[in-house]
């Protein structure tokens, strides 16, 4: 995909990751919560990899101010569920 003029690879980094937060945001706002099970591919993102990578920046400090407030906005936990939680099933509330 050619690049826009002026348009620098930090712009670009940065747009990727919004559509990437769009995505997870329609995840969520879909199925009610970000607990994606492994492997789980949203319009052709696989989100569970992008959601670990995100939570591992975190903790390493690598994410700004403005990205850290937008996960925390959609309910992301800087530390991962534990392996025995749970994904909700089908029709469960919750």
């Amino acid at each position: 995909m050619p690049r826009p003029p002026g348009e620098t690879p930090a712009e670009r980094r940065a747009a990727l990751w919004d559509r990437n937060l769009g995505i997870a945001a329609r995840y969520a706002a879909e199925h009610g919560h970000l607990h994606v099970p492994t492997g789980c591919i949203a319009e052709g993102l696989r989100l569970d990899a992008w959601l670990y990578r995100q939570r591992r920046a975190w903790r390493n400090g690598q994410l700004t101010p403005r990205q850290q407030a937008a996960l925390t906005e959609l309910g992301v936990a800087v530390e991962a569920p534990s392996a025995s939680m749970q994904v909700p099933a089908a029709g469960d509330p919750g």
